[in-house]
């Protein structure tokens, strides 16, 4: 039975505004057959009231210098900590109920503080569990900023302090994995992020334009330009048209640098680029389903399946590797023939004019019908598994 403890958000987030509008200053408890969520506010920091009070454009400079601080303090001292509600609902639920074992999962990766001193307070097992590398996470590692690296510097002391009182560490791949077993001397399990569930194959259009699709966010090592000036050439070269192709960002303008980086890339793209706001699961599974290919941009020095990748896999269509990483995410795509993958710009060149020539003729069908094996990476799957690991952590 599970135990979540989480804060209390009220609305649906569009942009970086509704973080801070859109979570509730109240304590709430919900229970049900599947366990008990317990929901706490926000503590607000000194600029988000600023923003509340006098718009987000104000004091830009001035909150940013301020937002550092708390970012760099906040792991040292509770005032500073926004995230502090979480830990003094979880320690007052432990104070009156008996569990057999704390799990945090990150990021805020201040919830490994969390799992520190509840673990140590109330002798109960901890599996700190990484949904993204924390010090080798895959952004601020190769950011130059000389405040990111101070940052980094910071909360490496931490991570290093901290995992080293867990029983064990979850993450999402073998090779994060490996690099956390390595870094912190623990055990490390592997619990995939998965799919709820395999979506039925949605009817495919056979009219142009060629629909290339991206869910999510964007990093500034993942590599759109591979596709970008690939699609440029060709419209340049008039080898297609620029009605001939799409390429769809969806949730891209709650990212402005990326949103930015990708329209002002080329105007021969204009026409082809399409963006939208953060919008509901549902109607990012529609696009995507509507698509013809669902595209994985990949990292030169970084490799991971990002959890877009399980949301393609249930919409049934093919994935694009772009360039391919010659690691995770080629080896699933290949082994389970969800996509390609694409080493080089001409290869992808010669890729879209075939696609494009097939839609003309109305006989590009891009849809997955096999779906054997893809049953071990539905979340039901994976729970099964990381339940598994803490029933033997739990009997020790």
């Amino acid at each position: 039975e599970p135990i979540v403890v989480t804060k209390n958000w009220k609305g649906e987030i569009q942009n970086s505004y509704d973080v801070i509008s859109n979570i509730s200053n109240t304590y709430n408890t919900e229970q049900s057959e599947l366990g008990s969520i317990i929901r706490t506010p926000h503590a607000t920091t000194l600029p988000e009231k600023i923003i509340k009070s006098c718009g987000i454009k104000s004091c830009v400079i001035f909150r940013k210098a301020i937002t550092f601080l708390y970012k760099l303090l906040s792991f040292h001292c509770s005032f500073f900590d926004q995230h502090y509600p979480l830990y003094k609902a979880a320690k007052s639920f432990l104070k009156k109920n008996n569990v057999d074992i704390i799990i945090t999962s990150g990021e805020p990766f201040i919830l490994n503080k969390y799992g520190f001193f509840l673990s140590q307070s109330f002798s109960l097992p901890w599996i700190a569990d990484y949904r993204d590398g924390w010090y080798c996470n895959h952004v601020t590692s190769i950011s130059n900023n000389a405040l990111t690296k101070i940052l980094r510097w910071n909360e490496y002391m931490c991570e290093k302090k901290w995992i080293r009182q867990s029983t064990a560490i979850s993450t999402v791949d073998p090779l994060l994995a490996e690099t956390l077993k390595q870094m912190h001397a623990k055990p490390a399990i592997v619990c995939y992020n998965g799919f709820w569930e395999i979506y039925p194959t949605a009817q495919h259009t056979s009219t142009l334009p060629v629909t290339l699709c991206h869910t999510g966010t964007l990093t500034p090592g993942q590599r759109v330009e591979f596709l970008l000036e690939a699609v440029k050439e060709l419209i340049e070269e008039k080898r297609i048209q620029e009605t001939d192709i799409s390429i769809q960002f969806v949730g891209l303008e709650y990212f402005k640098e990326q949103l930015n980086r990708v329209v002002s890339y080329s105007s021969s793209l204009h026409n082809c680029i399409k963006t939208t706001p953060r919008i509901p699961y549902n109607e990012a599974i529609r696009i995507s389903q509507s698509s013809d290919f669902l595209i994985n941009f990949t990292e030169e020095h970084n490799t991971a399946i990002y959890a877009k990748t399980y949301t393609y896999m249930a919409c049934g269509k093919k994935i694009l590797v772009l360039p391919t990483d010659n690691s995770l995410l080629e080896e699933i795509v290949t082994k389970y023939s969800l996509g390609n993958t694409f080493t080089d710009k001409q290869t992808l060149q010669n890729f879209i004019c075939e696609m494009v020539a097939a839609k003309k003729n109305g006989t590009l069908d891009t849809r997955i019908t096999n779906t054997v094996g893809l049953d071990f990476f539905s979340r039901e799957h994976q729970t099964k598994i990381f339940t598994e690991e803490i029933k033997k952590i739990v009997s020790c």
